[in-house]
């Protein structure tokens, strides 16, 4: 197939068809401590969503040997969108951790590189400490049933409290394999000033720590009885105390440093107080939040306040970016200096995403590429690859230089994993 990209930066493909490859989610890096090695997953297909009994290859791409792909693992616990949360472990740089299936149950596996000496851990991990001491893990069975980036598993239709005391947030001691819950989604979904009995299929999901290791954000997300499902961003002591949720419905985000984060999402408090009295569930109402989904991203970012925003931990003031610039939500990452953003866009009406890279101090918009969202073969053609849960989003995550750019793609006919180089940009 016919490269569909249009970039002026210099691209290299660091993985090759037939096999597919991607890394997954915004909030990680991949690439190892020593610039070496690149971490990817491989499968055979793309066009069906994973159930338990697909394996995906756990690889990591050497950049000193042309790009070979090495094999160290298999896991039968992942998805399109985040992988098997594969991550280098702090400890040590030829260590990773990710995800698996074994045994019926859920966990995650630390495994040297190297001698493939392996360390089985029974809670499956999201986040891992700066220090590497611990990591936060999650109910991905949970996840799976209530709409989230969970794992499919043999335990079908699984029947869930809706808000429950004894799930949430774990955290996995690794030294001695201990875990316990820290935040329950109880604790979360009471906390705020809206009206618990008319949701359901609560859950807290995108664990993220920041730099410093002192404070966690992560998402609570349920569905109102309207059928819409609002999403809280949150911040707390890694512990689960000192709880605060931010004043605004949030899709993606990433620390910009210890103290502020970076999201996409919306401040429109008037929407909340009319979903509150269930006005949205009326006929009327749906369609035209449909008409609204629709409009032009300018024209909704006016309407119902879609935009970015840089936040302050603890503090209920918001400060938006890129307003008339930044319209569209994409998945975010700072750079290492704080001073640029690079984040992507959902695929247009042509079935381009872009990618984009903001400069904070100057407040411009640079745009690094457009690349086709659709993979070519002709029985994948009935699929929406532009909405599916299988779609290639690009995922944009900087180098730890923040000179190149890692992202997933399918422009060229498979999924792979391609760097762009804007050393040149960020150098201005």
């Amino acid at each position: 197939m016919e490269s569909k990209n249009n970039t002026s930066y210099p691209t290299r493909r660091l993985t090759n068809g037939p096999k597919h490859h991607f890394f997954g989610f915004h909030d990680l890096c991949p690439w190892s401590s020593d610039r070496r090695y690149v971490i990817s997953l491989q499968t055979n297909f793309i066009d069906r969503p994973p159930v338990y009994s697909d394996k995906a290859v756990v690889g990591v791409i050497d950049l000193n040997e042309d790009c070979k792909f090495k094999e160290i693992a298999t896991t039968n616990a992942w998805n399109f969108q985040q992988g098997a949360r594969q991550q280098w472990f702090p400890k040590n740089e030829r260590e990773i951790i990710y995800n698996d299936l074994l045994n019926d149950r859920f966990c995650s596996i630390k495994i040297n590189i190297e001698t493939l000496e392996k360390e089985i851990f029974e809670c499956p991990i999201y986040a891992i400490h700066p220090n590497g001491e611990y990591g936060l893990g999650i109910n991905f069975e949970r996840l799976y049933e209530t709409g989230g980036y969970g794992y499919d598993s043999q335990k079908k239709n699984t029947s869930f409290v809706n808000i429950p005391d004894n799930d949430g947030i774990f955290r996995i001691d690794f030294s001695t394999g201990e875990k316990k819950l820290v935040i329950s989604i109880s604790d979360v979904a009471k906390t705020g000033n809206y009206d618990i009995s008319k949701t359901k299929n609560h859950f807290l999901s995108h664990i993220t720590f920041n730099p410093n290791g002192s404070r966690i954000a992560f998402c609570h997300r349920y569905w109102a009885e309207d059928g819409g499902s609002p999403i809280r961003l949150c911040t707390s002591n890694t512990d689960g105390t000192d709880l605060h949720i931010f004043p605004i419905t949030v899709t993606h985000f990433n620390w910009l440093n210890s103290n502020r984060i970076l999201a996409f999402g919306r401040n429109r408090p008037w929407i909340s107080k009319i979903r509150s009295h269930n006005v949205f569930s009326l006929p009327i109402f749906r369609q035209l939040l449909t008409l609204i989904r629709k409009t032009r991203s300018h024209v909704r970012q006016q309407l119902v306040g879609d935009r970015y925003f840089l936040l302050t931990d603890k503090e209920k003031i918001t400060e938006s970016i890129g307003i008339g610039i930044l319209a569209d939500d994409g998945h975010p990452m700072p750079s290492p200096n704080e001073r640029f953003f690079v984040t992507d866009t959902y695929a247009d009406s042509e079935h381009y995403r872009q990618l984009i890279v903001y400069d904070l101090n100057k407040k411009a918009k640079h745009i690094i590429g457009n690349y086709y969202s659709l993979p070519s073969k002709e029985n994948f053609k009935e699929l929406n690859w532009d909405e599916s849960a299988m779609r290639s989003d690009l995922h944009p995550r900087w180098n730890k230089e923040g000179t190149q750019i890692c992202i997933d793609s399918v422009h060229e006919g498979t999924r792979q994993i391609y760097i762009v180089d804007v050393e040149d940009l960020v150098s201005i």
